[in-house]
C-alpha cells in the first residue's frame, strides 16, 4: 500500500480542477495517433477557439430577432452553448428536456440546431428523431446547419447510406451544404479510402461554386495515404500550392506520415524541406519539425523518429515540451519505459518543464507493459512538477490505479466527486469498465445504476464497457440484453460493439450467431475491418471449419484489406491444429511481406504451430532468436513448447522436468500478469530445449496430432 502514499496529493481541490478542462485524447497519448505540435495549455486555447468558432456558425445561422434579444430563450440558449462548449452534452440534454416544462420557455430553430449537434456527440438516435419530429410538429424548417450535424451524427455512425440520403434530401429541398460540411464528409470517406466518392464531392462542391480550401485538401491527402497513390498525392500537392493555398500543421502531418510510410529519408527531407518554404509566414520551424518527428512516430519507424530528432537539434532549431514528448511516446509504445524515463529526466535537465501530455505519455508506457504498480509510483510526478491535472487525467490515473487496487480506485472516486467533479459521465463509465476488465458485474451494474440515479444516462462507452464485461466473461445471454437494451435506447452501436460480440461468439465458435452480426452490419452500413475478418476466422476454425477460415483469409486479402497479427496469429494455431504444416511459413512469409512485426502472442503461436507438427528444432530457433531481440521467456513461451509434447515419448529426466514446469504453469494460469521464471525453470526450460535440439529429424516431420492436448 506504500505506493498509494504519495498519491493523494493529487486529488486535493487544489491541484484536481484546473480553470478549464483540456479534452486529451485529442493528443494522441490516449489512442492512436499523437498530435506533437502544442502543450497542453496552447491545445486548450485552440479547443477553446474552436468551439467559439462553433458557437458563431450557431449564431449565423439562427433567427436574428432571437440571436440579438436579451430574451429568456436567448439566455436559455447561451446555457446549452456553455454546456455544449465544456463538452457537458448529458447537463446539457437533461436542460432541454426541462425547457418546457421547468422554464415555460420554447425552443426556436438556435435551440433545436444546438440540439441536434449535443443529440449527434452523444451518438443517441432516438434524441435526434425526438428533436426532428418536434421541429416538425412546430413547422421549423431544417437548414444547413441542422443537416450539417445530422451529417456528423452519421458520420459518427460510420453510416454511408445515411450520408448519401441527407445529401440528396439537401439537394431535394434546395439546401446548399456549406464547405464545412463538405469537408467533414471528404474526410470520412478519406478514412475509408474512397478516393473515387472523394472526387465525385469535390465536382459537387465546384458545381455549387465552393472553392476547396486548405481542410478540403487536407481530406483528400488522407484519401489518398489510405490507397499509397503517392504520385497523386504529389501532384495534389502541387496543385494546392498553385492555388495559393497555404499548408498547415495538419497537411504537413498528413504529408510527412505518407513520405515516412515510403521509408526513404532523402526524399522525405526534400518534401520537408518544400513545406518549409511554403509555411515560413505561418508556422515556427519548431512546430513543422515537430510534425515530420509525429509522422516517424505514428508510424512507428524509430529509426527515421531518432535521425529527425537528431537532424532538429543539429538544424539549432529549439526544441519544445512537445519534441521530448514525442520521443517519450515512441519509447513508450514501443515498450521501452527505460529510454522513455530517460528522455523525461533529460528534458528536465535542460530545463524544458514536462506537461499534463509528457506525463500521460509515461503513463501510456507501463500500461502497455502491465507494470501498474510501477505507473502508479509515477503519479507522484504530477504533484512534484505542480501540474495541475485535468479531469481527464484524473480519469486516466484512476484507471490506472484500479488496476492495482480496486478498492483504492472508488475511494478515490467518492473523493473526487465529493470535490465537485463535473465530467460524472466519463468519471462513471472509467470505473464500469475497469469493473467489467476485472469480471466484477455486480460492482460495474451498481455505478451504471448510480449514473442513472444522477440522471445521466448509459452512453456508448457505457454500453461497450457492460457488454465487453459479459464478452469476456461468457455471459452471451447478458451481453446480447444489453445489446438489445442499448439499441431499443436510440444508443448507435458502432464497430467496437460489433467486434465485442463477435469476439464472443468466435471463442464458442457460433458461427450462426457470426453471421447474424455480419447481417446486422451491412443493414448499418458498417464496413467490416481487419479484426472483423480476425474474429471470423477465428470462429470458423473454433467451428472446425478451417477450410472456411481460409476462405475469409483470402477473401479479405482480394478485399484489400491488409491482414493484422493478430489475424496471423489466429491462423497459426488452426494451421497447427489442422495438420497443415504446410501454411506456417507461408504465414510467417506474408507477415513478413506486409511489414509486420511478430509481438509475444504470435511468438508464442509460432512456437505452438511448429511444435505441434514436430519442427521441434525450429520452434527453440525460433525461442532464441527472439530472446536475443530482448523479448523474455515466460511461462506462455513454456505453455507454448510443452503442450504440444503431452503425449511424446522422453527421456526421465527430461519428463520429470516437463512435468515440473507444467505443475507452474497450471499454477499461474489464472494470473493477470504472468511472472518471469525463476532460476530453477530456467535450468529446467535450457535442459528442455537442449533435449529437443538433439532430437533426430523427423523423417516425416508432421505428428499425429488427435491425441494431443490443444493449446487455449
Amino acid at each position: 500500500m506504500k505506493a498509494f502514499r504519495s498519491v493523494t496529493p493529487l486529488f486535493s481541490s487544489s491541484l484536481l480542477f484546473p480553470s478549464h478542462q483540456s479534452r486529451l485524447t485529442s493528443t494522441g497519448v490516449l489512442s492512436s495517433s499523437f498530435v506533437s505540435s502544442r502543450t497542453v495549455q496552447r491545445y486548450d486555447i485552440f479547443h477553446k477557439n474552436l468551439q467559439s468558432r462553433q458557437v458563431r456558425a450557431f449564431s449565423d445561422e439562427s433567427t436574428p430577432s432571437v440571436r440579438n434579444s436579451d430574451s429568456p430563450v436567448r439566455k436559455f440558449n447561451d446555457k446549452l452553448d456553455d454546456l455544449s462548449i465544456t463538452n457537458k452534452f448529458e447537463e446539457a440534454e437533461l436542460l432541454y428536456s426541462q425547457m418546457s416544462s421547468k422554464y415555460g420557455l420554447e425552443p426556436d430553430l438556435y435551440t433545436f440546431n444546438k440540439m441536434l449537434y449535443v443529440a449527434g456527440r452523444l451518438n443517441n438516435t432516438r434524441l435526434t428523431q425526438d428533436i426532428l419530429k418536434d421541429m416538425k410538429t412546430r413547422g421549423i424548417r431544417l437548414n444547413s446547419l441542422s443537416y450539417r450535424s445530422l451529417i456528423a451524427e452519421a458520420i459518427q455512425m460510420s453510416s454511408t447510406s445515411r450520408i448519401h440520403e441527407l445529401l440528396e434530401e439537401m439537394k431535394q429541398r434546395k439546401i446548399i451544404p456549406d464547405i464545412r460540411t463538405f469537408n467533414s464528409i471528404i474526410l470520412y470517406f478519406g478514412h475509408r479510402g474512397d478516393v473515387g466518392e472523394q472526387k465525385r464531392l469535390v465536382s459537387m462542391m465546384v458545381e455549387r461554386q465552393l472553392s476547396p480550401n486548405v481542410a478540403t485538401f487536407n481530406g483528400l491527402f488522407v484519401g489518398l495515404g489510405k490507397v499509397n497513390d503517392y504520385k497523386k498525392m504529389d501532384a495534389l500537392y502541387e496543385q494546392m500550392l498553385n492555388a495559393g493555398l497555404i499548408p498547415d500543421a495538419r497537411t504537413c502531418r498528413t504529408i510527412m506520415r505518407n513520405e515516412v510510410k515510403r521509408k526513404d529519408l532523402p526524399r522525405a527531407t526534400v518534401k520537408f524541406e518544400s513545406l518549409s518554404e511554403a509555411t515560413k509566414d505561418n508556422l515556427s520551424p519548431t512546430l513543422l519539425w515537430n510534425t515530420f518527428l509525429s509522422a516517424a512516430v505514428v508510424e512507428g519507424d524509430n529509426e527515421i523518429q531518432k535521425t529527425v530528432f537528431n537532424l532538429m537539434k543539429d538544424s539549432g532549431v529549439p526544441l519544445d515540451v512537445a519534441s521530448y514528448t514525442n520521443m517519450i511516446s515512441s519509447a513508450a509504445k514501443r515498450g521501452d519505459i527505460d529510454n522513455a524515463l530517460s528522455i523525461y529526466q533529460t528534458m528536465k535537465q535542460v530545463g524544458i518543464k514536462p506537461d499534463e501530455v509528457s506525463f500521460l505519455a509515461i503513463l501510456d508506457g507501463y500500461r502497455r507493459l502491465k507494470q501498474y504498480k510501477q505507473g502508479v509510483t509515477f503519479i507522484d510526478e504530477l504533484r512534484k512538477e505542480g501540474i495541475r491535472p485535468s479531469e481527464q487525467t484524473v480519469i486516466v490515473v484512476l484507471d490506472l490505479i484500479g488496476k492495482v487496487d480496486s478498492e483504492m480506485m472508488l475511494k478515490y472516486v467518492d473523493q473526487v466527486l465529493a470535490q465537485g467533479f463535473s465530467n460524472k459521465m466519463d468519471l462513471f463509465n472509467c470505473v464500469i469498465e475497469a469493473f467489467g476488465q476485472k469480471g466484477e458485474a455486480s460492482v460495474m451494474l451498481e455505478y451504471m445504476e448510480r449514473m442513472k440515479a444522477d440522471g445521466l444516462s448509459p452512453n456508448r462507452s457505457t454500453y461497450n464497457s457492460v457488454i465487453g464485461a459479459y464478452s469476456r466473461i461468457g455471459y452471451m445471454t447478458e451481453m446480447i440484453e444489453f445489446y438489445r437494451e442499448m439499441v431499443h435506447n436510440g444508443v448507435v452501436p458502432t464497430i467496437d460493439t460489433y467486434h465485442l460480440l463477435l469476439e464472443c461468439f468466435a471463442s464458442r465458435g457460433d458461427v450462426k450467431l457470426m453471421n447474424d452480426v455480419v447481417e446486422k452490419m451491412k443493414d448499418l452500413n458498417v464496413a467490416p475491418t481487419s479484426l472483423t475478418y480476425s474474429f471470423l476466422i477465428k470462429g470458423n476454425i473454433q467451428a472446425g471449419e478451417f477450410d472456411k477460415a481460409m476462405d475469409l483469409y483470402e477473401n479479405m486479402k482480394r478485399n484489400n484489406i491488409i491482414p493484422i497479427e493478430f489475424t496471423y496469429r489466429v491462423l497459426l494455431r488452426g494451421a497447427a491444429n489442422n495438420n497443415r504444416g504446410d501454411l506456417i511459413y507461408t504465414l510467417a512469409q506474408e507477415m513478413e511481406d506486409n511489414k509486420l512485426t511478430m509481438r509475444e502472442p504470435t511468438i508464442h503461436a509460432m512456437v505452438y504451430a511448429l511444435t505441434r507438427v514436430g519442427e521441434f528444432k525450429r520452434a527453440t530457433d525460433v525461442l532464441s532468436e527472439w530472446r536475443d531481440k530482448g523479448v523474455k521467456w515466460n511461462f506462455q513461451t513454456i505453455s507454448s513448447l510443452l503442450r504440444p509434447l503431452a503425449r511424446d515419448t522422453m527421456p526421465e529426466e527430461t519428463q520429470m522436468r516437463v512435468n515440473r514446469l507444467m505443475r507452474r504453469v497450471s499454477r499461474v494460469a489464472d494470473l493477470n500478469i504472468i511472472p518471469e521464471l525463476t532460476p530453477t525453470d530456467q535450468v529446467d526450460f535450457n535442459y528442455i530445449i537442449s533435449y529437443l535440439n538433439s532430437k533426430p529429424e523427423l523423417e516425416n516431420p508432421m505428428i499425429d496430432v488427435t491425441t494431443t492436448t490443444t493449446a487455449s
